[in-house]
């Protein structure tokens, strides 16, 4: 077994008094290992479960690191004390062969690490250097990007989590696990518990939903989630796979063609304050980083330091230049007529109609809810198929709620339409051509009811 040293190459010394005699080199393995002979591999990973609760680490570093270790065993077909650090090494080829990814590579080397190396001292991985990792940069979006996901999200709690996100700075996880406890009205802050690396953090409460979310706590208990789990179980807080799916839904109704999840929200939050000129350690401080290094990413995709130095191409006079020309203006002028304006482009959700989709509003938006109705027939003269339980509300804020049945209570409905029909339901632009048109509807009737 090799000696363990230190980071200087000198071999660990013994903890000893004073006034000891004290040899000129001690060599020690000074490590003391949780499993001891030649355990199985079942004895193997419960003594490494074991170990790893008792050091708290995270449930999910636990189960990805037993998953890792467990294919590493499979793979290597022996008990854990005949593992070699060339059968590491066999092991991560494979894994780059397969194509796996730098972090991937980077966390079962961990996971391998900690099992062999530093609970049992065997020293398998001595060596073995952490994969270099791809240095990429953050898709950041505008505030006009922000401001068309907000507008498309359907429901008030999607958009009252994606606010959170941008307006705060949290993580997925971080909304997820929020509680009304954990706002403070009176000072302007939102409390985080047990952020990323087990530390709690103070970030702003802001003012613009802070009056919705004072309206809400007065209905729950400080101990209720701000977004609980959409399932039968109760005292749960909402699966960040949930709101990725949100996420996902927003974007894709807003029409945004960039790569945007929920972290998105948070890249943006440091970007924009950091273009508006706060200081970058007062961002470390809100985004729960522990090393400066890691906020000053957001310093390369600063949109003032890329627009701040010109083009040279923009210097030169290409004005009666024709070495570039101007192909959006040869394109406007073949779609516009001599002698007329600039027209605009007529936007076609549908290329190929596949039937006639009425909106019927049954009840007026004097009421607390408002019912809606979808008539659908199809080319010809189709069958028709009602659509019922669609509800509309408006807020005391003015946001227009419209809340769907779900797809079962439609499924007989749906049976009935063609497959080209129950396509053009399940796609996005369905819903955004659905929801302009009830939120016309409704406030056109509610201007008629406040009419004098």
């Amino acid at each position: 077994m090799a000696n363990h040293t230190y980071n200087n190459g000198q071999p660990y010394r013994l903890a000893r008094g004073r006034y000891a005699n004290v040899r000129p080199v001690e060599y020690r393995s000074g490590n003391h290992p949780i499993l001891s002979g030649r355990p199985s591999t079942e004895e193997f990973l419960a003594a490494v479960k074991r170990e790893m609760k008792i050091r708290f680490y995270k449930q999910a570093s636990i189960s990805n690191y037993l998953s890792i270790l467990n294919k590493f065993l499979a793979w290597l077909g022996q008990p854990p004390h005949r593992a070699t650090i060339e059968n590491v090494r066999c092991f991560l080829e494979l894994m780059v062969d397969v194509g796996s990814s730098p972090s991937h590579l980077s966390v079962s080397l961990s996971a391998i690490r900690t099992a062999f190396d530093k609970f049992c001292g065997r020293d398998i991985t001595l060596g073995l250097v952490t994969p270099r990792k791809k240095k990429t940069q953050p898709v950041i979006l505008s505030t006009d990007e922000i401001q068309r996901i907000l507008e498309a999200a359907p429901r008030t709690n999607i958009k009252l989590a994606i606010g959170i996100m941008y307006s705060a700075g949290l993580r997925n996880s971080e909304v997820c696990r929020l509680r009304y406890r954990d706002l403070d009205f009176d000072r302007g802050i939102i409390r985080i518990q047990q952020g990323k690396g087990a530390a709690d953090r103070n970030v702003m409460l802001p003012q613009s939903i802070a009056k919705l979310l004072a309206q809400q706590s007065e209905l729950y208990s400080g101990k209720d989630y701000l977004f609980p789990t959409l399932g039968s179980r109760t005292g749960r807080h909402m699966s960040p796979r949930t709101l990725q799916r949100w996420v996902t839904q927003a974007v894709s109704i807003a029409g945004i063609k960039k790569r945007v999840t929920p972290h998105s929200f948070r890249h943006a939050f440091a970007t924009h304050l950091l273009e508006s000129g706060i200081d970058i350690r007062q961002i470390q401080k809100l985004l729960g980083h522990q090393r400066l290094e890691t906020t000053t990413i957001y310093t390369r995709v600063d949109k003032e330091r890329c627009t701040r130095v010109t083009s040279p191409l923009d210097k030169l006079d290409l004005n009666n230049s024709q070495s570039i020309p101007n192909q959006a203006s040869e394109s406007q002028s073949k779609r516009t007529p001599s002698g007329s304006g600039v027209q605009k482009p007529e936007i076609h959700l549908v290329d190929q109609p596949v039937g006639k989709m009425k909106v019927v509003m049954e009840s007026d938006s004097s009421q607390p809810r408002s019912r809606f109705r979808i008539e659908i027939t199809g080319k010809g003269r189709g069958k028709q198929v009602v659509l019922n339980g669609i509800q509309v509300s408006q807020n005391r804020l003015g946001w227009i709620q419209i809340e769907l049945p779900t797809m079962e209570s439609w499924s007989n409905s749906l049976s009935q339409l063609s497959k080209a029909q129950k396509e053009r339901i399940e796609s996005p632009q369905f819903y955004e051509q659905l929801r302009d048109i009830i939120a016309e509807k409704f406030l056109a009737q509610q201007t008629l009811n406040d009419f004098p």
